[in-house]
C-alpha cells in the first residue's frame, strides 16, 4: 500500500482542484470497492468497471491526477498534464521514482520524503494542484 493516498489526502486534493478547477468535471477512477469508501459525498466516479475505459476516459481529459499507477504513463501516452505522486525509493541503487517517472513534459512529479505516498503533506498537495493549473492545457 505504499501508492495509496489518505483520506484525508484525497480531500485535500479534491478541495484544491474544486478551487482551481471551477468548471471541471472530477472523475475518480479505480476499484470499486476502494472507491466507495472514499469520504466525500459528491464524489463521481466512472460507471464502468473494465480499465479500458479508463484508459478512454483518460484520452478526453483535460488531465489526471494519481499516484504511482498503469496511468500515469498512459496520460504520458496522451500527452495529457499529469500530477503524479510517487513513494520515495527503498534503496539507491533502484531509483524506481526515477525509473518510472511520468517522462513527460506536461508532467509534474511529487516524491514522498518516505517509502509511502501518505507521507507527503499537506501544503505539497496543495501546491501541486496549484503548479497543475499553470500548465497549458493545449
Amino acid at each position: 500500500k505504499i501508492c495509496r493516498l489518505t483520506f484525508e489526502q484525497i480531500k485535500v486534493i479534491y478541495q484544491e482542484v474544486k478551487t482551481h478547477f471551477e468548471n471541471y468535471r472530477i472523475i475518480f477512477t479505480g476499484l470499486p470497492q476502494d472507491l466507495l469508501t472514499i469520504p466525500i459525498l459528491e464524489i463521481e466516479t466512472l460507471p464502468f468497471d473494465e480499465f479500458i475505459y479508463t484508459v478512454a476516459l483518460t484520452k478526453y481529459s483535460d488531465f489526471v491526477i494519481s499516484v504511482d499507477t498503469a496511468l500515469v504513463h498512459i496520460a504520458a501516452a496522451y500527452h495529457k498534464p499529469t500530477l503524479a505522486f510517487y513513494p520515495n525509493s527503498r534503496t539507491p541503487e533502484y531509483p524506481s521514482h526515477l525509473i518510472w517517472s511520468p517522462n513527460h513534459h506536461k508532467s509534474i512529479q511529487i516524491v514522498s520524503p518516505t517509502y509511502t505516498v501518505k507521507d507527503i503533506d499537506t501544503e505539497t498537495l496543495t501546491n501541486s494542484v496549484k503548479r497543475l493549473s499553470c500548465i497549458d492545457k493545449k
